[in-house]
This record gives C-alpha cells, sequence and structure tokens, in this order.
C-alpha cells in the first residue's frame, strides 16, 4: 500500500536470500550501480492484520488498526520491537479502521484518515496518534467526501496527499495537518481504488496500479503527481496490473513494489509473490529474481534507519486468511559476521590515489545480508555477503592533508548490524614517492648506526650520557618510519616487504646497542670490560658497513 521507515536487531530469521552480483564505477564520489535485494523472514506481529495503517518512529513499527479474522475492523496499536522482536500494544484507536489513508508527520505524530468501520461504514474524520505520550486525538475538520479504500502519503511540503477511494477513484485530496485545512488537487486521469504510493521529491509523488473502476480490474498505470505544478504526467506501466500491493523508495534510487492481487476485492483473485522493480531514470519495470517469502496483498512496507524494507502482515487468498508474518528486505546497490573490522587503512593512515578498503569479520558470527562503506557519511559502495569485503575509494581531487571518517556496516541474517570505523588522512604523495623517502631516511640512519659504533667502540663512562640520548634519538626516528610504513596498509609490495625487513634489523642492532651500554655501566668497575665490549662493536660495525651496502643498491 504505502511507504515508510523502523530498526532491528534480534530476529530469528529463515534465509530466502538472491545474490545479484553486478559492476560498480565511481566517479567524483557518486556510485552508479545495479541495484541488489536480499530478503528473510523475521518474527510474526503479534495479531494477524491487513489493510493496516504502518508507521514507523524510533526503531518501532506501529501497526495501527485495519482488517482482523474475519476482515472486520480493528482498533488495536501493535507497537513492534524491532530490536527484540516483540509486541507490546498502545492505546486503542478512537474508531477502529480499515483501508484508511495514514501519514507520518515530520513531528512524528501519525496521522489517519477515513477509513471503512462495519458499524459505520465509510468514515471521513482524522484520527492522531502521539507515540511518545500513547495519546489519540481528534483533527477538528472531517474530510469533505467519506474515505475507504483510498492511500496516502506525506509529501515533501508536510503535506498529506489522498489518492483515489471508494467513492470518488479520480480524488486528488490534500490535508493540511498545520491549519487542518482541506483542499482538492488535479484530478487523476486513471479512476483507481488503494493505488501504491511513493513520494520521491517535492514535485514527484508516484501513483501506482490500484483497483480499477472496470469491474474492479487492476491497473498497471503509474501516473506521477506534481504537488508544486498540480499537474499528472504518465511513466512506463508495471510489469502486470495490481492491486493491493506494498510500495516502498529505497535508497537506491529505485521503487519496489511487493505482492499485490490481481482482483480489488481483498479475498478474491491470486496473490502476488512477485516484486516489481522501477528504475526512474531509464523509466522501466522489471519483476525481481526473487519473490517473497509469502505471497500477500493488502501489507503494508516501512523502511528502517538502515534502508531496509519490512513488509507486514497482508491477507493471503489461497490460506483465506490474515497474516502475522514479516519479511525484512535489504534493498542497496553492489558492486560485484561477529564484529567487523577495517582491517586496512589503519586508524590514523596516510592514504593516496585509489585505496583498498579491506573489510573483514573479526569474530565467527552470523551470515551477512550485506556491507556498505560510508566515507564522511556519504554511502560509497555496497556488496553482498560473505566473511570479508574490499572497498574501493578514490581520493583524487581531494586536498593534501584533510582528514576523513571511513566506516563499515554490515547487515547480519540475524537482525544485527555492526560498524566499524577510522579516521585517515589524504596525501597527494604517492606510495612509490612516501617508500623512496623513507629508504632515503633509513640509508640515512644506517650512517648514523655506523658512526655511533665506532664511538662506542672507544666508549667510556664520560660518554655513556651521550651514547644514550643518541640512541633514543634513533630509536624514535625508527618508529616514526615503522608507523609510516604501517599507514601504507596491508598491500606489501616487493619494495614494502624490503623496507621492513631492514627496520627489524636495524631495531636489532640498536637493541644490541643498548645492551652493551647497559653492561658498560653495570659492569664499569671491571677493567676488561671496555676491551670485550670494543671487540663485540667491531663486529657490529662489520654487520652495519654490510647493511650499509644493502640499503645503497636499494636507493631510488
Amino acid at each position: 500500500m504505502v511507504h515508510r521507515s523502523p530498526r532491528m536487531n534480534k530476529l530469528a530469521f529463515s534465509l530466502a536470500a538472491m545474490l545479484m552480483v553486478a559492476a560498480l564505477s565511481v566517479v567524483s564520489g557518486v556510485v552508479v550501480a545495479e541495484p541488489h535485494e536480499v530478503g528473510a523472514s523475521a518474527e510474526p506481529i503479534a495479531k494477524p492484520v491487513a489493510c493496516a495503517a504502518v508507521e514507523s518512529v524510533d526503531g518501532k513499527i506501529f501497526v495501527i488498526g485495519g482488517y482482523g479474522v474475519g476482515l472486520t475492523s480493528v482498533d488495536t496499536v501493535q507497537i513492534y520491537d524491532v530490536s527484540t522482536g516483540t509486541v507490546t500494544y498502545g492505546a486503542k484507536m478512537i474508531r477502529g479502521v480499515g483501508v484508511a489513508a495514514h501519514a507520518l508527520l515530520a513531528n512524528g505524530t501519525i496521522c489517519v484518515i477515513g477509513g471503512y468501520n462495519q458499524s459505520v461504514g465509510a468514515t471521513s474524520g482524522v484520527q492522531f496518534y502521539n507515540p511518545t505520550t500513547d495519546k489519540w486525538s481528534v483533527g477538528p475538520n472531517l474530510a469533505p467526501v467519506a474515505l475507504t479504500i483510498v492511500s496516502g502519503v506525506a509529501g515533501a511540503d508536510g503535506r498529506i496527499y489522498v489518492f483515489g477511494g471508494y467513492y470518488m477513484p479520480n480524488m486528488t485530496l490534500i490535508y493540511d495537518p498545520t491549519d487542518h485545512e482541506w483542499s482538492f488537487g488535479a484530478d487523476n486521469p486513471v479512476p483507481v481504488w488503494a493505488p501504491s504510493l511513493v513520494s520521491v521529491s517535492a514535485t514527484e509523488i508516484y501513483v501506482i496500479g490500484g483497483g480499477g473502476t472496470d469491474a474492479g480490474i487492476p491497473v498497471d498505470a503509474v501516473r506521477v503527481y506534481n504537488p508544486v505544478s498540480d499537474s499528472w504526467t504518465t511513466v512506463s506501466p508495471m510489469v502486470r496490473p495490481t492491486s493491493w500491493g506494498a510500495a516502498t523508495y529505497a535508497r537506491n534510487g529505485h521503487i519496489y513494489v511487493f505482492g499485490g492481487d490481481d482482483d480489488i476485492s481483498i479475498n478474491l483473485g491470486s496473490d502476488y509473490a512477485e516484486i516489481q522493480r522501477y528504475d526512474p531514470v531509464d523509466d522501466e519495470w522489471a519483476d525481481l529474481p526473487s519473490s517473497l517469502i509469502t505471497p500477500r496483498r493488502a501489507a503494508d512496507v516501512v523502511l528502517d534507519e538502515f534502508g531496509r524494507a519490512f513488509i507486514v502482515g497482508g491477507y493471503s487468498a489461497s490460506a483465506v486468511s490474515v497474516l502475522d508474518s514479516v519479511e525484512m528486505w535489504l534493498l542497496s546497490d553492489i558492486s560485484g559476521l561477529g564484529d567487523i573490522v577495517i582491517a586496512t587503512p589503519q586508524d590514523g593512515s596516510i592514504v593516496s590515489g585509489v585505496v583498498s578498503v579491506q573489510v573483514s569479520v573479526a569474530n565467527s558470527g552470523p551470515s551477512y545480508l550485506g556491507a556498505d562503506l560510508f566515507v564522511d557519511g556519504l554511502l560509497v559502495e555496497s556488496q553482498v555477503y560473505g566473511e570479508g569485503w574490499v572497498f574501493t575509494w578514490d581520493t583524487t581531487g581531494l586536498p593534501a592533508g584533510s582528514t576523513h571518517t571511513l566506516m563499515a556496516r554490515a547487515y547480519a541474517t540475524n537482525g544485527s548490524v555492526v560498524e566499524d570505523s577510522v579516521t585517515v588522512t589524504v596525501t597527494d604523495q604517492s606510495a612509490e614517492e612516501a617508500l623512496a623517502v623513507m629508504q632515503q631516511q633509513l640509508a640515512d640512519l644506517q650512517m648514523q648506526l655506523y658512526y655511533l659504533a665506532l664511538a662506542m667502540a672507544e666508549a667510556n663512562e664520560s660518554t655513556m650520557a651521550y651514547l644514550e640520548e643518541q640512541i633514543a634519538i634513533l630509536q624514535a626516528a625508527l618508529t616514526q618510519i615503522g608507523e609510516g610504513l604501517a599507514q601504507m596498509g596491508a598491500g606489501q609490495t616487493a619494495a614494502m616487504a624490503d623496507l621492513n625487513e631492514t627496520l627489524v634489523d636495524l631495531q636489532a642492532q640498536l637493541d644490541a646497542f643498548q645492551e652493551q651500554i647497559d653492561r658498560i655501566e653495570n659492569k664499569a668497575d671491571t677493567a676488561g670490560t671496555y676491551g670485550i665490549v670494543t671487540m663485540a662493536l667491531v663486529i657490529v660495525i662489520v654487520v652495519l658497513v654490510a647493511l650499509m651496502v644493502v640499503m645503497a643498491r636499494k636507493k631510488p
């Protein structure tokens, strides 16, 4: 029916997945990729319901009213906690209704407009629910017409747009929840009952399918209403005529319609398991290779803060029953876990050019539906599930010295969402240039160590403090080079491997020098100590000369 939004952590899933591997290119930080969809079943709601008003606020899904068992209207408010998969109940509606228009206001209030109640028929009242206070209130002005089998959506301007309906199938009714005023917009050229709605932008509300007025046969027409110009345009039709579908606009820029059926009657005709996807850029509809786990109609769909879609309840004509089942679908782009960790680059790293961001699973744990890479909060790339991911981030054009936060987020099949982040600095110096600088620095250090060894061969008590000071300086220099090498990541080229080996050798020499100084200081009263140390250091000098020759060969 309509789209909304929640969040989820602990769900028992039976995986019904589809993997779609596609190419991805990054151009100036904009991701161009193929859509990817994976679905799984979640914990059910407490009571089966169809044609309900479903919204999401602060990590909870509010399933309001609708038709219960026997297709009679109910007044319950089921509060589905997506972190636990459990349900509690809120205050009952002032009047239980189904097939009503509904929308989530900017202040977090849920608005339910019209709807059908078995006792009084079609209604025209407005009911407001405050999830924070768990209280209901009534709008002061009734709608100008009784509303049933209608759909509503919140526009970018804060007003609620209601389309179709049993009594006025061409209707475009506009409600301002601030001053509670009603107005009519331009009629929909295609009369429908209960179409699927998606608000994409300030100038685009998609009115998709719905029950046609010709003997209740669904239509495949897709019309786009522009609230700013109060005008209609036509885009490509759906894959198949559909009524009672659940539609949403995903973060990957595509529109999805889940399920539906081929008859306007809620309990007649055939249920759809198919998921239809629309690409607004190419103006093309297609069926996904994978389908709903449970075919259904008259369900609703909400999006959580991570972009996952939750399809809630509905009706199964084949089973002749109202449904309590919930499905979760990850709708993202792809390029083709325990906790996750960004293995490279490491926190504090200096990076340049095209950076390979390696994300691995730190501990054994659940399987993952997919993972995303964000840079400074912007989604850069998505990939399908596995035991690790390698993303690509192009730093070309970024200011030298600028710092950026990389954040990896993975979505587990048990409903949990795990993240890891690092902060890196961008440089305009290439890895080859950085290695050349480090090689030169090590060559210089090698020379300093050589002269230090000569000085130590003639060491006495009066020179010990000076020698220790020089060793401390060289130790700090080696540490700095080592950190610089680590910041270049784990991609060990032959040059980096040689550099690292030389670092280890030099560190061993410094440790040996310090050990000799300690022996001199501890045994300075022994006349033969200096002679022994001198002989040992002569050997050290020979080794250092050999290392200097090797380093000279490595210099650029």
